[in-house]
């Protein structure tokens, strides 16, 4: 009999870097369990997100989207097309006053919601907001850019537990 293709299932992980230390082992610990399901982790490459990475086995199952190359010292050549840009505008509340490379990070906060062809969304984003923190606008284009493509959103802000309830009703509704 043949083999069928595993489904594609991307998700996407955004915190601030304010992320308490619990909800980062949390989010370390997700993504293990989602790489053992078969899910494909999306990221931006902040500093945040380096522990997250490291904790998939395979880096095949990782997607790492960058606003620049080298950005925070990764080796990865990806940088937002055109079309991200397009896509970060719509969605940024006050683009015409973000200097450049603010407006490169929201460019490919794009493809980590949309995919590399922006055609392709996750299932689902996992984040932690901080209103305060100094990056909490590139959270919030996350969610902006999910919630309008009716993408559920999970805050540990909102507390560990609840999140945590609210991740495993969807994948019990999504198995």
């Amino acid at each position: 009999m043949a083999k069928t293709k595993e489904a594609y299932k991307p998700y996407a992980i955004a915190c601030t870097e304010t992320v308490p230390g619990d909800v980062l082992d949390i989010l370390i610990e997700l993504a293990e369990d989602l790489e053992a399901s078969g899910f494909i982790l999306r990221t931006g490459g902040n500093e945040v997100d380096t522990e997250i990475i490291e904790a998939v086995q395979d880096q095949e199952k990782v997607e790492l989207f960058l606003p620049w190359e080298k950005f925070n010292d990764w080796d990865h050549p990806v940088k937002p097309m055109v079309g991200a840009y397009e896509m970060a505008w719509k969605f940024h509340p006050s683009w015409a006053e973000l200097h450049e490379d603010d407006r490169r990070i929201h460019a490919r906060t794009s493809h980590v919601i949309m995919g590399h062809d922006l055609n392709q969304p996750v299932k689902f984003l996992i984040c932690y907001t901080d209103k305060d923190a100094v990056d909490a606008d590139d959270v919030d284009q996350n969610i902006r850019i999910a919630d309008t493509n009716l993408l559920p959103v999970f805050d540990f802000a909102l507390g560990i537990d609840y999140t945590l309830n609210q991740i495993q009703e969807w994948m019990d509704k999504h198995d």
